[in-house]
């Protein structure tokens, strides 16, 4: 739920309220996002007092603590609000919405994902001025940035990087695009634009994100005339664009702390995450303050393209991803590798009896999620549950490119892929547009819903 009051944080409340619960008085506000779930009295640490506030709601009658709802796909919007057919992306309009603020006409705050960008790309030479001169290669990139930015304090803050993949395709707009440089696929109400780059630059900026997996083409970028995200040799040289976290909060108990269950409001308390405040999350923060036990579960930012997913298998044919909040087939294309139209491919996912349906085809954002950028070997799915094992089921075969619902907007004829195979030469791990007519696999999806 998006509260009313202007955090812009799912499920979280502005102002300390107290509503009346089964047991007596109920604490409506929640923590400040990262938050562990353990925190019961919301003083945003757990700790011997989370154990005690838990026992009295419990058997006291004490006050209830806060609750969230953990039901929001936590994927921002494509930006494409045109819809070419029924069913494609504009039509499910699936994921958060974007909102940016410019500050001191230096920098985009991304409300939404808690990051903020340069709003030009980076002088480089520091010349006042963006030319070919400021295009930089790959490994020059992180010095370009420290150079140009964190040695002047830019804008004030000396933190700024060079974003990772998903974090830079979150600025991209897939509502606009073009053949050349004439439309940006980035919003220019707040991003600026560099001059159309030489030698083959054009407007593309490279990501800090590297293939695992070595080979040729190691390193990305994503192209802004079109919106593709691709992998290429090191040594080109293109443009960057600064970025740090807004967000000085560190998430407690990281990495990989268990996200709680999906599909129902969790209660402050509930430190193992299933969806029942009861005697056994007690048990679980003890153990965890004083046996070395296991982690409480995790609720981190609302956005989560940054990392690759956390996965359940539900028993039913259905993969649960607990960072995006998404339901994934858990055997993709009924796991046949007969290749589709894009407009059968769409047919196909909504038409999907598995687990009682709701189903639809992923668009870019939803899709590009399931990318696995570590993996040095096999598919570039990430493929296992939070146990480590085995999850989804993949098809037999080398062409893993995958229909998502988004168009792409230069041309109708075209939409959007995602190649999950690393072993196809220059297109492995990217984001292709293919023409409709032609055939690709498809993978079903659906959000989450309420009730599990």
């Amino acid at each position: 739920m998006w509260n009313s009051a202007g955090t812009g944080v799912p499920g979280q409340s502005d102002d300390a309220t107290q509503a009346q619960g089964p047991l007596g008085p109920m604490l409506v506000q929640t923590p400040s996002i990262p938050f562990s779930c353990a925190d019961a009295n919301s003083d945003d640490q757990v700790d011997l007092s989370d154990a005690i506030y838990v026992l009295s709601y419990l058997f006291l009658g004490g006050p209830a603590s806060w609750t969230f709802s953990n039901t929001t796909t936590r994927l921002l919007k494509t930006g494409q609000t045109h819809s070419y057919r029924i069913n494609d992306d504009a039509a499910a309009h699936s994921g958060l919405d974007r909102s940016y603020t410019i500050n001191q006409n230096l920098t985009v705050a991304d409300n939404t994902s808690q990051i903020e960008w340069t709003k030009k790309a980076v002088d480089s030479n520091q010349n006042g001025s963006l030319g070919d001169s400021d295009l930089r290669q790959f490994e020059q990139a992180p010095v370009a940035v420290n150079t140009a930015l964190n040695n002047t304090n830019f804008a004030g803050h000396n933190d700024w990087r060079v974003p990772t993949l998903r974090e830079l395709m979150t600025i991209v707009d897939y509502s606009k695009g073009s053949d050349s440089c004439s439309v940006p696929s980035l919003d220019t109400n707040y991003f600026e634009i560099p001059p159309c780059g030489g030698s083959g630059a054009g407007w593309r900026f490279w990501s800090s994100t590297q293939a695992s997996y070595g080979g040729p083409t190691p390193c990305f970028y994503i192209n802004f005339v079109i919106g593709h995200t691709f992998p290429i040799n090191k040594e080109q040289t293109y443009w960057i664009r600064g970025v740090r976290n807004v967000s000085t909060r560190v998430a407690p108990h990281m990495p990989r702390a268990p996200l709680p269950s999906v599909g129902t409001p969790l209660q402050g308390g509930n430190a193992n995450g299933d969806g029942t405040l009861d005697l056994t999350d007690v048990i679980h923060i003890l153990n965890y303050l004083f046996l070395s036990g296991p982690a409480p579960c995790l609720v981190d930012y609302p956005v989560a393209p940054m990392v690759a997913g956390l996965y359940i298998d539900n028993g039913d044919g259905t993969v649960t991803d607990l960072r995006t909040n998404l339901t994934w087939q858990k055997r993709p294309a009924d796991n046949g590798a007969n290749l589709v139209t894009w407009d059968t491919a769409i047919d196909n996912a909504n038409s999907l009896p598995l687990a009682n349906g709701g189903w639809r085809l992923p668009n870019v954002y939803e899709l590009q999620s399931l990318v696995d950028f570590s993996k040095t070997t096999g598919n570039l799915v990430n493929d296992k549950d939070i146990n480590d094992n085995d999850i989804f089921a993949m098809p037999v075969g080398t062409n893993l490119r995958f229909w998502t619902s988004t168009t792409d907007t230069f041309t109708e004829l075209r939409a959007w892929k995602v190649n999950f195979d690393p072993q196809t030469g220059h297109h492995h791990n990217s984001s292709l547009n293919n023409f409709k007519s032609g055939g690709g696999l498809w993978w079903a999806v659906r959000s989450i819903r309420s009730g599990g």
